[in-house]
């Protein structure tokens, strides 16, 4: 009897992908709108929905950090019709730092396709005396810690950007925890806080209108957006290596055909010019992989960020 249960339940799951997709997917984006993962969400939503042949409709679920949406998304039935986009913290970087979380990014979730990467730069407010990141390393020693930073979700990140650049260069700031990105930017702006690094679709239309000042990147070289601004090595801060990225989980248990089937529409999507330019417009790098590369990037990914959050001791409650 179980043995033709299982047959019966693996018949099943073949017709069902052979006729997948039939109606909506739900596609789970864990943090509020304007922020990094929201905007990669609907700058691919139209093309996924054209190659996949139904709607793609966007669901925020914020809080706790991407937690919320994240452990929500992998209560869902494991049809293809919900999908989680996440980032570098919900994905590798949590494990590391919760004692207990919801979720198991490994376990409850399966590779999709991976979808871009990013880098994340360095802002103050203009209010701040220092014009380089030299001035402003000066000016936080000589502020005696009374220089506050914006942290967008603790162990994001962001939050390890802010951790290496601190331990680095030797500096005291009081770290100001938000829950996602645009209300610390907020703060920023108005000069409550003074600092922040954060990705480049959050910050970068505020720099080149002025009302932030970027100090510099992470990563190897300069964004095209913001060619102005050094790389932290340029600038004389080595070895900041924060590089982000962002992909598409399923539920375990999600049949390989679906998978798959995603998997194209996604790659598919992200070879698009028009997807391409608004993309790089934003500082966010197309780094399509189909689902069984990203499982082994993912696999790599983790102990790396679990050896910067005990090197850095970031943990999170």
């Amino acid at each position: 009897m179980k043995r033709l249960l299982a047959c019966i339940a693996m018949l099943w799951a073949t017709v069902a992908a052979a006729q997948y997709p039939d109606k909506p997917i739900k596609l789970v984006v864990p943090f509020a709108p304007g922020g990094n993962i929201d905007f990669i969400a609907r700058t691919l939503q139209s093309k996924m929905s054209e190659y996949l042949g139904v709607s793609v409709v966007i669901d925020n679920r914020p809080g706790a950090g991407g937690i919320l949406g994240a452990s929500y998304a992998a209560r869902q039935p494991a049809d293809g019709y919900t999908l989680l986009l996440a980032n570098t913290g919900v994905i590798v970087i949590y494990p590391a730092i919760y004692k207990q979380l919801s979720y198991d990014p490994l376990k409850d979730f399966v590779p999709v396709a991976r979808a871009t990467t990013n880098e994340l730069v360095a802002v103050v407010n203009p209010s701040v005396p220092a014009h380089d990141l030299k001035e402003f390393i000066a000016y936080s020693k000589s502020s005696g810690g009374k220089i506050s930073a914006a942290v967008a979700g603790v162990g994001s990140s962001q939050h390890f950007a802010m951790e290496m650049v601190k331990r680095s260069a030797g500096v005291d700031m009081l770290m100001v925890p938000y829950k996602a990105s645009v209300p610390a930017l907020n703060d920023v702006l108005g000069g409550q806080v003074q600092f922040m690094v954060d990705a480049p679709p959050v910050v970068q239309s505020f720099v080149q209108s002025g009302r932030l000042r970027a100090l510099a990147v992470t990563g190897s070289k300069r964004l095209a957006t913001l060619p102005n601004v050094p790389t932290f090595t340029e600038a004389g801060l080595p070895g900041i290596d924060a590089t982000g990225f962002q992909g598409f989980l399923a539920p375990a248990g999600t049949p390989d055909a679906i998978v798959n089937t995603v998997s194209r529409a996604v790659l598919k999507a992200l070879q698009q010019p028009e997807v391409i330019q608004q993309l790089r417009g934003q500082g966010l790098e197309p780094a399509g992989m189909d689902a069984k590369a990203f499982r082994a990037f993912v696999h790599t990914e983790a102990p790396k960020w679990a050896n910067l959050a005990k090197a850095a001791n970031i943990k999170a409650d």
